[in-house]
């Protein structure tokens, strides 16, 4: 099967707007590697053979072109696309991807690198992200994985919806969870979910399957954690108000600047109170819980 890359070379203070610009157009992983000036970055992403690339191509570049309007300047930017086939991808991602450091307690790495660097306090998820999937490392992702280990104090049952790859669910495992579900509507999403899971023993007994977002769940849980685009996330939230338990938690990650008032408001609605909301540049996580009837 062949591949097609479509590659950003952007100025750094432009990262954030064009990694946004990517994630809104369909882009599920964003591969970020420094350019061979100082100051500039490359972001690349990943579509399979088929997808109109040329049309997203034109439309990020007139993107860029309007970003001095609102106060970023992405420098002389390129954006090029290229064919590759199977084997060819795999080199390609493989030579960027390595092990890091996301929090006090985790980390991640592929499965084909040494771990004996981190400390062992230090729970480290084997990832491998498939073709259609960021390395773990992405600010959403960063995002959700610092709301679980906020939240889990052990022995907690834990919903993943979206899982992706399936990175939230086995550090869930790790952090201590007794229970984790995933779920997630696309079946390349659960094949590679499938294999990360067999990466990491604690979560071989994570239970996964397709599912869009809570519709065929049943019974409560006592945490949902989702990172996925603010416009599901919006249809999540009524769901998750009727699957947790009292005073259970809701992560949420995934949010651009410009939504977190759309999701705010949306958990007011339905009960939620906001515990806590954090940044990674222009992405946002929220943590809210449903309140005890007597607070």
């Amino acid at each position: 099967m062949k591949w097609n890359k479509l590659a950003i070379k952007c100025s750094a203070e432009a990262q954030e707007a064009v990694s946004n610009l990517l994630v809104e157009n369909g882009a599920e992983g964003i591969e970020l590697t420094e350019a061979d000036q100082a100051d500039y970055v490359v972001l690349a992403t990943y579509f399979a053979e088929g997808t109109a690339v040329e049309p997203l191509a034109q439309k990020m570049g007139s993107s860029l072109a309007n970003l001095p309007q609102f106060g970023l300047e992405p420098g002389d930017f390129e954006i090029t696309i290229e064919q590759l086939d199977d084997s060819s991808w795999d080199n390609e991602w493989k030579k960027y991807y390595h092990s890091k450091r996301i929090s006090r307690y985790l980390a991640i790495a592929p499965s084909w690198e040494p771990t004996d660097t981190f400390d062992e306090k230090t729970a480290v998820i084997r990832l491998d992200p498939g073709k259609s999937f960021g390395t773990g490392t992405h600010p959403t992702t960063v995002l959700a994985l610092h709301a679980l280990e906020a939240v889990i104090a052990g022995g907690e049952d834990v919903i993943d919806v979206g899982t992706g790859s399936g990175v939230l669910s086995i550090a869930a495992k790790y952090l201590g969870a007794a229970h984790v579900a995933a779920y997630d509507v696309d079946d390349e999403s659960i094949k590679a979910a499938a294999e990360n899971f067999a990466l990491n023993p604690v979560a071989t007994d994570v239970h996964l399957a397709k599912n869009s977002l809570l519709e065929n769940v049943t019974g409560k849980t006592d945490i949902i954690v989702a990172n996925i685009l603010a416009e599901i996330i919006v249809p999540l939230i009524p769901q998750a108000a009727t699957h947790l338990n009292p005073n259970g938690k809701l992560l949420l990650s995934g949010i651009i600047q410009d939504k977190v008032s759309l999701i705010k408001d949306t958990l007011t609605q339905n009960g939620f109170v906001v515990e806590e909301t954090f940044n990674i540049g222009d992405w946002y996580g929220i943590i809210a819980s449903q309140p005890l009837e007597d607070e």
